[in-house]
């Protein structure tokens, strides 16, 4: 295991939202800390019935999520693109 003998930045002003000394670049244009914001978003169902009978509970759930998720990141955040895994 690695040992440091100081921190990365030198001040608390050295620190930029969007910027890291070093970016990691992760593929599928997901540049961690190169000028770029990603959101994470995490949500977590109630317990649900996931049988047969319980998919259209957990479909229309789910819409409604990513419904309002989509709408905040138009309208708050202002973001041109969106990735949403699921």
């Amino acid at each position: 295991m690695p040992s440091f003998n100081s921190l990365s930045y030198e001040s608390p002003e050295d620190r930029q939202f969007r910027f890291a000394l070093v970016p990691v670049f992760c593929g599928f244009n997901l540049n961690i800390g190169a000028d770029q914001v990603f959101p994470e978003i995490n949500f977590t169902f109630p317990l649900m019935d996931v049988g047969p009978d319980g998919h259209k509970a957990i479909s229309a759930k789910f819409v409604g999520i990513v419904d309002s998720v989509t709408d905040r990141i138009v309208d708050i955040i202002n973001l041109d693109e969106y990735h949403i895994d699921f």
